[in-house]
């Protein structure tokens, strides 16, 4: 059986029909929630936000145009719920922690894409890993929003450059030198860790 385009179930969407939205989430329900994921780094905001991030969508479908995918198009506005999100958290406790929401979550060793573990090693090189990992998340939670946005949408979702700036809705040549920016930034918050 062929897939219906994603651009003929936004037709039908914003004709009224539910059934075509209820088939746009099935397809990209786990694209979301793996974006959020990315941003937060909990269970139970990255299933909030995805649901967010669904309603918006839905409320917003007569406002699309297909000048861009459909996938783009709600990319930006996951991204910008998450954003969002994290402002809000950080007005209320001064920063997100990223090694509270891992130890919360369980994912401290097992889910996070920047925190791992191999079995295969010492213990001391266990530990040093924990901590490479922890240094890391920590300076990624510590980056402007635009940086961190960048560096987690190029390294942790995969985009290509094209695609980070037609999602950020800016040229190319920005995101170039945003990302170069955001890897120096973090680069220099690590430097301290790497030189014991």
């Amino acid at each position: 059986m062929t897939e219906v385009p994603d651009l003929d179930l936004v037709a039908l969407c914003q004709a009224g029909d539910r059934t075509a939205f209820r088939k746009l989430v099935q397809r990209y329900e786990r694209k979301v929630y793996s974006i959020a994921y990315g941003f937060v780094r909990n269970r139970e905001d990255a299933l909030d936000l995805t649901q967010d991030a669904f309603v918006k969508v839905y409320r917003n479908l007569d406002g699309f145009q297909a000048t861009s995918s459909f996938y783009t198009w709600m990319y930006r506005v996951v991204v910008n719920v998450c954003i969002d999100f994290i402002r809000r958290e950080r007005k209320h406790k001064k920063g997100v922690d990223y090694n509270d929401t891992l130890e919360h979550s369980g994912a401290a060793e097992s889910e996070s894409p920047v925190v791992s573990v191999s079995t295969g090693r010492s213990p001391a090189k266990a530990l040093g890993s924990k901590e490479l990992g922890q240094k890391l998340v920590d300076g990624i939670n510590n980056l402007a929003p635009a940086h961190k946005e960048i560096l987690l949408l190029r390294e942790v979702e995969g985009l290509s450059y094209e695609e980070l700036a037609e999602i950020l809705e800016i040229p190319k040549g920005t995101v170039m030198s945003r990302l170069h920016h955001a890897r120096l930034n973090l680069k220099k918050r690590l430097d301290d860790y790497l030189d014991e």
